[in-house]
């Protein structure tokens, strides 16, 4: 395996371990089993310490990333609503890239398929709209 196909799996295997897996311990094992294996108990422990930090506040990031780039969303489905909403998203489509504000393309048609809002079809069509907007936000500005 080559050097970018290493970091590629190693990447991968990070971020299912900051998702969860199958129980509490899979998690660990996933780090036990890759780059991440040390005898060394106290890099052990800060490697420990720094996924229970990516773990705990993965969510709360998810929530404040989906709330900038659909804000209309937010507001129609309330604070409690758009957590639950985000926490899912982000279990179901987590992340691709490092950069939070690029995340969230697939919101609409999460939204569309979401059988819990087959009765408010209008909210796909709100984060369309929201998603076209975060990203034309997020566009360099044209030469003159």
């Amino acid at each position: 395996m080559n050097a970018t196909a290493r970091v590629a799996q190693d990447q991968q295997t990070l971020l299912r371990a900051v998702l969860g897996g199958q129980g509490d311990d899979a998690p660990w094992a996933l780090l036990d089993s890759n780059a991440w294996k040390t005898s060394d108990a106290a890099e052990k422990s800060l490697a420990c310490r720094g996924l229970q930090a990516c773990q705990s506040h993965g969510l709360p990031l998810a929530q404040r990333a989906l709330g900038a780039a659909f804000p209309g969303i937010a507001q129609l489905m309330g604070d409690e609503n758009s957590a639950a909403l985000a926490q899912h998203f982000w279990r179901q489509q987590p992340p691709t890239c490092g950069d939070m504000a690029q995340w969230g393309s697939g919101l609409a048609n999460f939204l569309a398929e979401a059988r819990q809002l087959a009765a408010e079809p209008f909210l796909a069509d709100v984060a369309r709209v929201e998603w076209a907007l975060h990203r034309a936000s997020l566009a360099a500005d044209a030469s003159p």
